[in-house]
């Protein structure tokens, strides 16, 4: 049955960027990044709570913490995290991991089975 779940994948297709940007955070919700998606699971681990991830202390984890909305699309996605690459702002260009429940809508995400946001599963919808 969990195998009926998975979405058929063409190996042969290369990774790309999605077409839509996504806006990230709000001036009152910190946007928390990282740069491989092994620190950001286990900054998410240790700090559980929004509050916990607030008052952490950063030194040396490997988070950056953003306090502002960030313009970025979507590279590919392991497991909780997605890999993303940033369009706006001091860290334009730059490639960073973020956990899916900092994206706009992570309730329509499940981290093991749904295709990146923004982009559309061709092969999920010819099933339908």
């Amino acid at each position: 049955m969990a195998r009926d779940r998975l979405p058929d994948v063409d190996k042969e297709a290369p990774e790309t960027l999605s077409d839509a940007s996504l806006t990230v955070g709000k001036s009152d919700d910190p946007i928390y990044l990282a740069r491989s998606p092994e620190e950001l699971r286990a900054f998410f681990t240790n700090y559980p709570t929004p509050q916990e991830r607030a008052t952490a202390n950063l030194i040396g984890s490997g988070i950056r913490r953003l306090q502002d909305s960030v313009e970025m699309r979507t590279i590919r996605a392991e497991a909780d995290a997605v890999e993303v690459k940033v369009f706006s702002g001091a860290i334009a260009g730059a490639v960073y991991w973020i956990h899916y429940t900092q994206l706009p809508d992570p309730s329509s995400f499940n981290p093991i089975i749904s295709p990146l946001p923004g982009q559309i599963n061709a092969k999920a919808i010819e099933r339908k």
